[in-house]
């Protein structure tokens, strides 16, 4: 499998989890914005680190979920805590949710949330290791 294909698998298989946002899932770089400061909705952005091999194909995919920041009445922009900790809650399950018998997913650390200062966001991200046991994707 290529890189193209595993970012495709990655994409479809996190789509078929059905990550509770309010935007889609997109592959590295392909996420679409509103203008060049500010996010409005949350999306999810499925990226293949690496990946080797032929017939067991391993790497490493990272997940993100960018949540907006909350505008406040003095205008400062705060990370949406509550919204980011359910989002860490959800992502540290996921592996369970896309593993099947083809491929098998584990997390490498727990989700963690990082500020995107120029978008006005966080993200809770999560890596993980993958195999795909089978190629028949």
């Amino acid at each position: 499998m290529t890189n193209g294909e595993l970012e495709v698998l990655m994409r479809t298989r996190v789509m078929e989890a059905q990550p509770p946002i309010s935007g889609g899932v997109y592959f590295k770089d392909m996420r679409p914005r509103q203008n060049d400061n500010d996010a409005f909705l949350e999306d999810c952005e499925v990226m293949v680190l690496t990946g080797s091999g032929n017939e067991h194909v391993t790497g490493t995919c990272v997940v993100n979920i960018y949540v907006p920041d909350t505008l406040t009445a003095s205008g400062l922009y705060l990370r949406n805590k509550r919204r980011t900790d359910e989002l860490e809650a959800w992502l540290k399950d996921l592996p369970q949710y896309l593993r099947d018998g083809y491929v098998y997913f584990q997390r490498e650390g727990l989700p963690v949330t990082i500020r995107e200062e120029s978008t006005h966001e966080h993200f809770v991200s999560l890596k993980m290791k993958f195999k795909v046991i089978e190629n028949n994707y």
